[in-house]
């Protein structure tokens, strides 16, 4: 169901919203606006400046100049490195800790299976909606 409902969102903002057409008028509009507020000269050193800036692009040794690049890469670091281990030390602490066993026609507990799916599904859920 919700697959359907994004599938639809989306065929209808393809079909309905002109995006070319609205990204013109809003470039337009911010440079009249920034015309009036800055003056023309500002704009014109503004404008240089944006040119000078994206000639090239960023390369390997300008993103290891910033800061932030170390941090968002810790931040993704520390989050996979708790997410893998919560995955897979929490099926031997259900069979240590609290004494899920199987039996012989299913060795492996619905339990064991079904928390690690469980805890899975609602952190993609909280992740998408939150």
């Amino acid at each position: 169901m919700v697959l359907f409902a994004g599938t639809c969102t989306s065929l209808f903002f393809m079909s309905v919203i002109q995006e070319p057409r609205l990204t013109k008028m809003a470039s337009e509009l911010e440079r009249e606006y920034k015309i009036k507020t800055m003056g023309e000269e500002a704009l014109k050193i503004e404008d240089d400046a944006k040119a000078k800036e994206n000639v090239g692009g960023k390369s390997a040794t300008d993103w290891l100049k910033e800061g932030s690049f170390y941090v968002h890469g810790i931040v993704y670091m520390v989050v996979r490195i708790a997410v893998n281990v919560t995955m897979t030390v929490q099926p031997f602490y259900l069979e240590e800790s609290l004494k899920f066993t199987g039996d012989g026609k299913n060795p492996t507990p619905t339990e064991i299976a079904s928390v690690p799916l469980g805890s899975y599904i609602t952190s993609l859920i909280f992740s998408v909606y939150f």
